[in-house]
C-alpha cells in the first residue's frame, strides 16, 4: 500500500477540572473515603489485666467495708449490752453504799438523840432537885405534909414512929402535932436531913424528895432512851 497507509490521529489532553462528589454521596450526607479502610485498634493485654485487677480491688474494698460495718455493729451491740450490765452493777453497788451510809447515819442520829435526851433528862432532874430543895427549905411544912400523906396510906397508923435527922427533930415534933397526932419522933443520925423514915409494925417507908424525883425520872428515862425496834422486829409484830 505504500504511502496510502493511515497516519495516527493526534490526541489532545482534556483538563478534567475540579473533582466533584457523586450525586448519591451528596444525598447521603457523607462522603466516601476512597483511602484504605482503617484497621480496628488492638487491646493491650496488660491494660485489660490492670482493669480487671482494679475492678477486683473495688469489689474487695466494698466487701471489706460491709464486713467492717457488720463487725462494728456487733461490737457496738455487745459493748452496749456489757455497758448496760456494768452500769446496773455499778448502780447496785452505789445503792448498797447509800443504804449502808443511811443506816450509819440513822445509828448516829439515834446515838445523838439518845445523848441529847439523856442530857435533857439530867438537866431536868437537876432542876427538879433544886426547885424541890428550895421549896422544902422555904416551907418545911411541905415535908411534913408529904410524910403525913405517906403515913395515911399505910393500913395501920396506930403505932407510928418517925425517924428523922437530929437537926429536923424539933421541926417534926412541932409540925406532926397537927398532921399525925400520937406519932413518936425519933432522932436518928443515920437519916439524912430533909427526909423521914416512917416505921410501923409491918411497914418501913422512906420519905425522900430526892428519891421520889429519881424514881420519877427513871420512869421517864426507860421508854425515852429505849432503842427503837428494828424493821425485822416491827414486821414480826
Amino acid at each position: 500500500m505504500g504511502d496510502s497507509a493511515l497516519a495516527p490521529l493526534p490526541v489532545r489532553a482534556i483538563d478534567p477540572g475540579p473533582r466533584r462528589p457523586a450525586p448519591f454521596m451528596e444525598l447521603g450526607g457523607a462522603t466516601r473515603d476512597d483511602g484504605p479502610a482503617s484497621a480496628m485498634p488492638k487491646q493491650d493485654p496488660a491494660a485489660e489485666r490492670m482493669r480487671q485487677l482494679e475492678e477486683m480491688l473495688r469489689e474487695a474494698q466494698g466487701r471489706a467495708e460491709i464486713i467492717e460495718k457488720e463487725a462494728y455493729d456487733k461490737a457496738w451491740q455487745a459493748g452496749e449490752k456489757a455497758g448496760l450490765e456494768l452500769g446496773r452493777e455499778r448502780g447496785r453497788q452505789i445503792l448498797a453504799q447509800m443504804e449502808s451510809l443511811l443506816a450509819e447515819a440513822e445509828r448516829a442520829m439515834g446515838q445523838m438523840q439518845a445523848r441529847f435526851s439523856e442530857a435533857v433528862l439530867d438537866v431536868a432532874e437537876a432542876v427538879a432537885r433544886r426547885v424541890v430543895g428550895e421549896l422544902l427549905d422555904e416551907s418545911p411544912e411541905r415535908l411534913a405534909g408529904m410524910v403525913a400523906q405517906a403515913a395515911r396510906k399505910l393500913p395501920e397508923t396506930g403505932e407510928l414512929s418517925l425517924a428523922v435527922a437530929p437537926e429536923d427533930a424539933a421541926m417534926f415534933e412541932r409540925l406532926m402535932e397537927e398532921e399525925l397526932a400520937g406519932a413518936r419522933i425519933v432522932a436518928d443520925e443515920r437519916v439524912r436531913a430533909g427526909t423521914c423514915r416512917i416505921m410501923a409494925r409491918d411497914h418501913d417507908v422512906l420519905v425522900d424528895a430526892d428519891e421520889a424525883i429519881a424514881a420519877c425520872m427513871q420512869a421517864i428515862r426507860a421508854p425515852l432512851l429505849a432503842p427503837a425496834p428494828s424493821e425485822d422486829e416491827s414486821g414480826a409484830e
